[in-house]
């Protein structure tokens, strides 16, 4: 703390220097402080993506934007797109915490949640068809979202256990482009199937599990994961084949921007409901449901995904 006025007068140049610089170094440890006080209230410890409160005050965000006079400007130039919004599970989760351990279970949900992270289109910048829908209104949701302390444009947050859940805000140049929005949700759904089933997880394990696995689940048609691999190389592990049910839909900017000054809940319970059908069709898939241009029809779509097939050495290639 500076001292008092009085005392100034006595104190020299360097003594002045010195206590700027104590300041300065007090001010930096309380931005520290504040900083990981914000990643342990909006981030969840396990997997590093935003928790609850993160989605929460992502939502808060999309609400407030929605309200300015920029965003509604510049929407009015295109008056397409709206909000992807995904809710993700994986499936069978409680069959790998009995197999693996809660330990093992919290090393699937870490790779997990890499494997979805990666899809958020920051981190797709040569998918060329994104690229070249860039509008005013994308940057000033991205710009916006980053001020209000957001990682980014895309939101894919963990909910708590295995549930994920998603936002993607999609906006277009012209009017012509409106009917893109569909097209590009699927797209964005389909690379996250893919790089949920591109690879298998890997797992470290111990004698005990790696013993119950290779007689108990390794080629039990009853059991959902015995297409389960064992990796002898390097210590045990079990290379593990994950699936995930997924519910999406495209919520329109109109409808959002109606509804922001209310509870928004009830725009996104209808993704839920399909997520809970894909779990009931089968898991293994994802379920949309979008409107049929013809008549305006709602139309459940389902992209199934293949079978879990038997690893072979492609699969698990350079992990050993």
């Amino acid at each position: 703390m500076l001292p008092a006025s009085s005392e100034l007068e006595e104190l020299s140049r360097a003594d002045l220097i010195q206590e700027a610089l104590n300041l300065r170094l007090e001010v930096q440890k309380l931005r520290g402080q504040l900083a990981e006080a914000s990643r342990i209230a909006y981030y969840d410890g396990l997997t590093g993506l935003p928790n609850r409160h993160g989605y929460d005050r992502y939502v808060a965000s999309l609400k407030s934007l929605s309200r300015t006079q920029d965003f509604q400007i510049a929407l009015d130039h295109g008056k397409g797109g709206g909000l992807l919004v995904a809710q993700i599970d994986i499936d069978h989760f409680k069959s790998i915490n009995t197999m693996l351990t809660h330990f093992g279970g919290d090393a699937v949900l870490k790779a997990f949640a890499a494997k979805i992270a990666a899809c958020a289109r920051v981190n797709a910048a040569s998918d060329s068809s994104v690229a070249s829908q860039r509008c005013l209104a994308s940057l000033i949701v991205e710009e916006y979202l980053l001020r209000s302390g957001n990682t980014g444009s895309d939101l894919i947050s963990r909910w708590g256990g295995e549930e994920f859940f998603c936002i993607f805000p999609l906006c277009y140049r012209d009017r012509s482009a409106a009917t893109a929005a569909y097209d590009d949700a699927d797209r964005i759904v389909t690379r996250m199937v893919n790089a949920i089933r591109r690879q298998p997880i890997i797992v470290p394990v111990n004698d005990a599990t790696y013993e119950n696995i290779k007689h108990k689940v390794i080629g039990n048609p009853e059991h959902y994961y015995h297409t389960a691999q064992l990796v002898d190389k390097n210590g045990k592990r079990v290379a593990l084949p994950i699936s995930a049910s997924i519910g999406y839909a495209v919520i329109g900017w109109d409808d959002f921007i109606i509804n922001s000054q209310n509870d928004t809940a009830h725009l996104f319970r209808n993704v839920v409901d399909l997520m809970r059908r894909a779990k009931n069709g089968g898991r293994n898939r994802a379920v949309t449901v979008r409107a049929a241009s013809h008549n305006n029809k709602a139309a459940i779509h389902v992209y199934e995904g293949k079978a879990l097939h038997k690893l072979d050495t492609a699969d698990i290639a350079g992990l050993e």
